[in-house]
């Protein structure tokens, strides 16, 4: 759709079924912009836009065992980041122009809580990741190496999973914001 008018721009075909629970994300790399799709079950598809019109890079229909309940998805360059709600696992996805490489169900072994949202930062190449006891961890794109953290962070966030903060999480350059769930307070992060 176009931001400014709300005019339908474009309707991509070949998404079978995609429609159902559908949640989406998008990374530009080298001037092309992928969107991972991801639908009900663990079921992926992915666009690219290398000018002024998406088409159907690829769709991949095996059922992802880890990634067939999904609230938030994150996508970087090498990697997607999806979260499940009621537990303390961030799933790595690899993916490429061919397609997905690999599902990893990584722990998040410094998290008192279940995982609420993940985010990749394109500035700073990493994933931020947020409990519900509002810790913060920052960690590489490859959830293997825990960068820095937060842990007293002081605010309670919505105790299950808050699609808008895999996208939403970003609030201006090198910072995040989290809504507090009670009340209307609004904490912002340097990353």
């Amino acid at each position: 759709l176009d931001a400014s008018t709300g005019a339908q721009t474009q309707a991509v075909t070949g998404l079978a079924g995609a429609g159902q629970s559908s949640l989406l994300d998008d990374v530009t790399i080298a001037g092309t912009t992928y969107v991972l799709l991801w639908r009900y079950q663990g079921k992926l598809h992915c666009l690219a836009n290398s000018g002024s019109s998406y088409s159907l890079l690829w769709q991949d229909n095996t059922t992802f065992s880890s990634l067939t309940t999904v609230s938030t998805l994150s996508m970087g360059p090498d990697y997607a980041y999806a979260v499940r709600d009621g537990t303390d696992q961030v799933v790595r996805v690899a993916w490429s122009t061919l397609g997905v490489t690999s599902e990893t169900a990584v722990t998040i072994s410094p998290a008192t809580n279940d995982i609420v949202a993940c985010h990749y930062d394109e500035e700073s190449d990493s994933v931020i990741v947020l409990d519900a006891d509002g810790n913060l961890f920052v960690y590489t794109p490859n959830l293997s190496t825990l960068l820095r953290s937060n842990l007293a962070t002081g605010i309670g966030v919505i105790p299950f999973t808050d699609p808008m903060l895999s996208k939403r999480m970003k609030s201006g350059s090198d910072k995040i914001a989290i809504k507090s769930y009670i009340g209307n307070d609004v904490s912002e992060f340097r990353i």
